[in-house]
């Protein structure tokens, strides 16, 4: 009969598995405050490396590297104890060194992901868990070539794994060879239609060839099946933007709500935003003036150098200096450090002599209340 500490472990686990890792982490930390005395080292393994997993699905990935190393040091003790634990003490040890590479590769510390997947495949050569993540981790290291020949050592174990067959088109999207790419992402979605990963690369395969259609298409897809891919949305706001459609600073707005950490998007949504802001005052001077109401949030420092880039991109392209947007930065700075419920930006266009001459004032609506 499950007592109660398995109970919440369980619950943490089913949490988890619905992508509410946060809540899974209460359930764990419940369950861990239950365990008492030495004979309950094995459940505290189990919460230990639960915990890890959930805290790698929050992003919480120092976090998760010490509840790795927590769970190594149960293992060995219980291992030392000379009890049996799940199968032999190779494989389960292979199995944790394992899963703290996954949690480095998703760091950026491909070098060492790769180290201890190798140590991992010297403990159990054929640990297809280790073989597949040394694979990714070559990938993350952008060393393709080695990406390939691993994925396919693990597609000669099981052949119609999506995630090694998707991970074998991103490693050829790598080298550039995007329609051999598109053709095996078809091969992991012919296995596994709703493979998030895989719909999300086949967008970015196109994205990467301008196919702009066809990349929102399959990115749109990839949201759909996992609300919570940060990087999906990401490339799905870069595709709208790219064809000048609507909608791009939804999407990095939500990928960036998924994971808070991507730096990328919130880059992305700057230059969103900035050009955004460019092509609404345009429009407002061929209307012969107006009013814009900014909202105060997107006044980041990015949205500022964005502006710049985008200012001088327009000088390049058109031979046109656009100096009355570029004298609005400065007063735009300082009222973002205001209280302010809206900033407002009041263009005038006066064509004296058959010229047009523009300028641009910033003001701002003050907060009400306490």
């Amino acid at each position: 009969m499950m007592n109660k500490t398995e109970e919440l472990i369980n619950r943490g686990t089913s949490l988890d598995s619905l992508g509410k890792p946060n809540e899974a982490l209460q359930f764990y930390a419940e369950a861990e405050r239950l365990i008492k005395g030495p004979a309950s080292t094995h459940l505290q393994y189990g919460v230990v490396h639960n915990r890890a997993i959930a805290l790698e699905h929050a992003g919480r990935f120092d976090e998760a590297l010490r509840e790795w190393d927590r769970a190594m040091k149960l293992f060995l003790q219980i291992a030392k104890s000379g009890e049996r634990f799940h199968g032999s003490e190779r494989v389960s040890k292979a199995s944790l060194l394992v899963e703290k590479a996954k949690t480095l590769g998703r760091m950026g510390r491909a070098s060492d992901a790769i180290r201890l997947c190798q140590e991992a495949l010297s403990l159990e050569p054929d640990l297809y868990d280790a073989i597949s993540t040394l694979a990714l981790s070559f990938g993350f290291a952008e060393r393709w070539d080695e990406a390939i020949r691993w994925n396919d050592r693990a597609l000669a174990i099981q052949p119609k794994d999506p995630v090694a067959l998707s991970n074998r088109a991103w490693a050829l999207s790598g080298l550039k060879r995007y329609p051999e790419a598109i053709e095996w992402y078809d091969q992991a979605l012919a296995v596994s239609p709703a493979h998030p990963e895989a719909l999300y690369g086949k967008g970015t395969a196109f994205l990467y060839q301008e196919r702009l259609d066809q990349a929102e298409f399959w990115l749109r897809k990839a949201t759909d099946v996992k609300p919570s891919y940060s990087e999906a949305w990401n490339h799905l706001g870069i595709a709208l933007l790219k064809a000048k459609k609507p909608g791009a600073e939804e999407c990095f707005e939500k990928a960036i709500q998924a994971n808070p950490g991507n730096t990328v998007a919130q880059a992305n949504l700057a230059e969103a935003n900035s050009r955004s802001f460019v092509q609404v005052i345009l429009e407002t001077v061929r209307a012969g003036g107006g009013t814009i109401m900014v909202p105060p949030s997107t006044l980041t420092d990015q949205f500022f150098g964005s502006l710049d880039r985008y200012l001088d991109w327009f000088r390049t392209g058109t031979g046109t200096e656009l100096f009355f947007i570029r004298r609005l930065a400065p007063s735009l700075r300082q009222v973002r450090t205001q209280r302010t419920r809206s900033i407002v930006v009041v263009v005038t266009v006066d064509s004296p002599s058959g010229g047009m001459l523009v300028d641009a004032r910033v003001g701002y609506e003050p907060e009400t209340g306490r």
